[in-house]
């Protein structure tokens, strides 16, 4: 288990942005839930910034900036035009797996040759379909179970329901953990019990 400590209020507004300044985490994925604009994506780079500090091996992969039309850029500069092609008959969640089966190797890696380490993946649920966010926990699981030995914390600011399902969840608000067997137990903590479309 990590305990992680970061500034409250790192971008100096009038109010703090989290209600506590320390956190822990457990090995495996841990999903960051929490209402858009509530520093789901400012935690994940506070938290690699901390890491950095402590000199614990971190490494990242953003679908804004590692997916989509940047993939295919990056496959077109490597001359890997069936890749390019594949990629541009493809939907934004067929992209973002195509892209991903590159970034588990990366992960499998890391892994495997770190005893201690944070990996970051944000976005990830964007645009990826329930089957595919799935595929992606499952995927992500086997190679963490393959090095138990070692402990690799996995954040993902999550926004879907599939993604949070069955995982360990951290509240931005007051890192505070938390699981939701239900949609409705999901929605209800994110929404604070209003109807989605009513103020």
């Amino acid at each position: 288990m990590l305990k992680i400590k970061v500034p409250r209020n790192p971008w100096d507004e009038e109010k703090p942005l989290y209600n506590r300044a320390t956190l822990e985490l457990h090995p495996g994925i841990t999903c960051l839930v929490g209402p858009n604009g509530s520093g789901k994506s400012s935690l994940c780079t506070l938290i690699k910034d901390w890491a950095r500090e402590k000199k614990i091996p971190a490494m990242e992969w953003d679908n804004y900036t590692d997916g989509g039309s940047h993939a295919i850029s990056k496959y077109g500069f490597y001359e890997d035009f069936n890749m390019v092609a594949t990629m541009f008959m493809s939907s934004e969640g067929q992209r973002i797996v195509l892209n991903l089966s590159e970034e588990f190797r990366k992960i499998y890696k890391f892994a495997k040759e770190n005893k201690e380490g944070i990996i970051v993946l944000d976005a990830l649920d964007s645009g990826l379909d329930v089957f595919n966010i799935a595929e992606v926990k499952w995927v992500i699981n086997d190679i963490l179970n393959k090095f138990k030995e070692n402990e690799i914390y996995v954040l993902i600011p999550a926004n879907s329901y599939e993604m949070v399902k069955e995982c360990d969840c951290l509240a931005t608000k007051d890192f505070k953990h938390h699981q939701f067997q239900t949609y409705e137990a999901f929605e209800k903590f994110i929404y604070g019990g209003r109807v989605i479309g009513q103020g």
